[in-house]
């Protein structure tokens, strides 16, 4: 009596069991010459550099590192610097929208060179309207480009609208030294309600088919 109910069983669990989300691609800059957003559905990206110093911005060789097909490695954003006493930078990306969805990821490849460096910080930074404030504080990144990549995972960003997010570098003392970012993207994971919604039909389409295999005994 049994057997017949195992069919009916197994669909309900696979129904019932909560999918695995894709993430969903938000932003995606590949800087090549240009900071227009070259794939997603919102934000828009600036850089900011300034200090005490001659500083200036220009293009440095790209990077494969976090390219999105079918994106080439062109170039990336450079920040350079000579003999400065201190200064600071920005790339920064306003107007996300994470409505509908959670845990936004933040990610890009960076590097950096200098002859000489007294101190320097990296920070991943977050605007939700009142105000920058940081996520994490990174490790300075080597001379080769790799990837830097940051989960918001405290819920501080699901479901908002009109986000900033930002890498800020601060260098101090610092004597010909160069940054370089490139490849800048932002995820997100959908919320489940989609997929809870079919979960919730679960139950009627196996009554559905129980009632089915028992016309067939019965018949």
């Amino acid at each position: 009596m049994l057997k017949p109910l195992l069919p009916a069983a197994a669909l309900l669990a696979s129904l019932t069991t909560p999918l695995q989300a894709q993430d969903t691609l938000v932003g995606y800059w590949n800087l090549n010459t240009h900071t227009t957003r070259t794939a997603g559905t919102s934000g828009s990206l600036v850089t900011y550099y300034f200090g005490l110093g001659p500083e200036f911005m220009a293009y440095d060789a790209g990077t494969t590192v976090n390219l999105l097909p079918p994106s080439t490695a062109g170039q990336a954003t450079l920040f350079a610097h000579f003999a400065t006493i201190v200064g600071q930078g920005f790339v920064q990306v306003n107007g996300l929208d994470f409505t509908g969805l959670h845990t936004p990821t933040f990610s890009f490849a960076a590097r950096k060179s200098a002859v000489a460096d007294l101190f320097s910080t990296f920070r991943i930074e977050y605007n939700v309207g009142t105000g920058w404030q940081t996520a994490t504080t990174l490790a300075e990144p080597g001379q080769e480009f790799s990837l830097v990549s940051y989960k918001f995972e405290g819920g501080e960003l699901d479901g908002r609208n009109n986000v900033g997010l930002r890498i800020h570098f601060v260098e101090m003392v610092d004597f010909a030294a160069a940054v370089s970012f490139d490849n800048v993207k932002v995820t997100a994971v959908p919320e489940p309600t989609a997929i809870w919604a079919l979960g919730g039909a679960a139950p009627l389409l196996c009554a559905q088919r129980l009632a089915r295999r028992r016309a067939s005994f019965t018949a």
